[in-house]
């Protein structure tokens, strides 16, 4: 007993107003018998769009999660031209569906032709399909989404509008047939190489590059594009930031709400280590850390877990600041009396961080030995002082600069700079990093005599932004800086019972790198249920949270499809 294709259209509310049909008629298979299908099929008029997708789309879900419905399963795969692959159904007697017998949707197919899909699709119970067809649409994108659908065999996307593919789509690792022919897709993300059970993917009728069809083209070719996909596909690594408070400032005076034997280094280097070791990051950066704290503890401990202390450079602000006074009082007596400092490490990524490579072909530029300038810092806490704070970074960007510059490769290295700024988001810190700029006469120099010795300082000397209202002096940096947190993510990452608020950053290029993901902060109920009114606390050993961020790293601009020789 055979059915006809299956043709559903869901939509939320929102979406379903944006279709453009005066009736649009939406069939469902819903209960068969021995004779035919039965079908349930509605006009929509277009005035009420919004109510009967809304309800249907209910409905659907409903059906799938109930037990009566239908049973199908693909028996044959077909060329018939603009269509997609020709399905036919096994369909469930009246008898089995009254006998109670579970039905088991695995195949979907959406036709409208439509422009916009619900994220509902997406959702459960969707997720658990093994075959979907949105073919014959008109369809500009596929959502991000779409990786939920980890069960899929089968995916037809053929016969729409769609101009990008989403990275996403390297989630579905079970796929064995990906159609995407007759679109208007210019490129394949990487993550598409990560399919390796593919057996078929169709391409054609795309604004592909030419080198890409010919690859394709070749024999084994699916796996040949396949493997030079992920070969080059972005390296992914986790990066950890965390104050572990100094010893000499954890004392009762200074959190007088904390058990003093819980304030205790003994106690405490427990519980920082644990959560070291839990979060197992590619990269640590660390502050606070005494020098006889780092030798006797953290590194013995670190070189067990596989991890090595690199060489790396100190910048000593005060240093700086004696060496560029330039008689300025105030550069002597508030900038150069405070002691902080920040550490550099020029870092190269190894084959590892680019995710299996062991490819047959490599492109003509290998990807696969990026530098990475990590610094960690901690910058004066002063509030008072926002002044000193604002120099000490530009220092600090001034010393990465010439490091960068200095650096002997083919393209000067990207920069990962994490660490204690003690700033707040609206601070001038913040904003140097942030916007590259500075203005002259931010509130954060207190209008004190700067200029000289900044100027000195500051190999980018003052620049003018002109404007049609003013000329406006500022200082910059070349770095193109991006923060992969803010408030919206993590209020505070200090955390006592005086202050609360994000001080702590990881900065990162934005151009080659892209924040994926983040550590949030604890659970607000968390902290109200054991009555926590600040850190370092019994259950939290610093009085700062630690950042942790996965980061995706962009392959080198130039890589090329490799050659057919290779």
């Amino acid at each position: 007993m055979a059915g006809g294709p299956l043709y559903v259209l869901i939509t939320s509310p929102f979406e379903a107003g944006r279709l453009r049909w005066k009736n649009l008629t939406v069939r469902v298979l819903q209960a068969v018998s021995d004779e035919s299908p039965l079908v349930y099929t509605t006009e929509i008029p277009q005035n009420q769009t919004n109510v009967y997708l809304d309800t249907f789309s209910k409905s659907v879900q409903e059906m799938m999660m109930t037990p009566y419905k239908t049973d199908y399963a693909p028996s044959g795969i077909g060329n018939q031209k603009g269509a997609g692959p020709r399905r036919t159904h096994t369909i469930m007697s009246t008898e089995e569906a009254a006998s109670g017998k579970p039905s088991r949707w695995t195949e979907l197919e959406i036709s409208g032709p439509v422009r916009f899909l619900s994220p509902h699709l997406f959702q459960p119970p969707f997720t658990n399909l093994t075959s979907l067809y949105l073919n014959n649409n008109h369809l500009p994108f596929i959502s991000g989404a779409i990786g939920n659908m980890v069960h899929l065999l089968t995916l037809d996307l053929s016969n729409n509008k769609i101009r990008m593919l989403p990275p996403e789509i390297g989630d579905l690792v079970n796929l064995r047939e990906l159609l995407l022919t007759n679109n208007s897709i210019r490129t394949l993300p990487f993550e598409l190489g990560k399919l390796f059970k593919l057996v078929n993917l169709g391409l054609k009728g795309n604004p592909l590059p030419k080198e890409l069809f010919r690859l394709h083209s070749e024999p084994n070719g699916l796996q040949k594009l396949l493997m030079y996909l992920l070969d080059n596909l972005p390296g992914i690594f986790t990066v950890l930031c965390y104050n572990v408070l100094c010893d000499k400032y954890a004392t009762r005076q200074m959190y007088g709400y904390c058990p003093s034997w819980a304030l205790t280094w003994e106690y405490r280097k427990k519980g920082i280590m644990e959560q070291i070791r839990h979060y197992a990051a590619d990269i640590m950066t660390l502050q606070e850390v005494e020098t006889d704290q780092f030798y006797d503890f953290f590194l013995p401990e670190l070189k067990m877990d596989g991890f090595q202390l690199v060489k790396e450079q100190v910048i000593e602000f005060n240093q700086i600041a004696m060496a560029c006074h330039e008689g300025s009082d105030d550069m002597l007596n508030r900038v150069m009396t405070k002691d902080n400092i920040g550490l550099t490490a020029l870092l190269q990524t190894k084959e590892k961080a680019w995710e299996n490579n062991v490819s047959l072909m490599r492109p003509e530029a290998s990807s696969s030995e990026q530098n990475i300038l990590v610094c960690t810092c901690h910058i004066h806490w002063d509030p008072e002082f926002c002044d000193v704070k604002l120099i000490q970074t530009m220092m600090l960007t001034q010393e990465l600069t010439s490091q960068r510059d200095n650096t002997e490769s083919s393209e000067p290295p990207l920069l990962l700079l994490c660490g204690d700024f003690n700033s707040l988001p609206d601070s001038g810190v913040t904003e140097f990093l942030s916007t590259s700029r500075v203005s002259l006469a931010h509130r954060d120099f207190k209008g004190l005599a700067y200029q000289e010795c900044l100027t000195k300082l500051l190999s980018n000397k003052i620049e003018n932004s002109k404007s049609d209202q003013n000329i406006e002096q500022e200082y910059r940096h070349p770095f193109n800086l991006t923060s992969s947190y803010n408030t919206d993510i993590m209020a505070y990452t200090n955390y006592t019972f005086d202050f609360k608020g994000m001080i702590d950053y990881i900065f990162h290029n934005a151009d080659r790198m892209r924040t994926l993901g983040v550590l949030g902060p604890l659970d607000q109920s968390w902290l109200e249920e054991y009555k926590v009114v600040g850190a370092p606390h019994v259950h939290i050993p610093s009085d700062h949270f630690p950042l942790l961020v996965e980061l995706e790293l962009e392959a080198s601009p130039g890589d090329s499809i490799p050659k057919r020789h290779r």
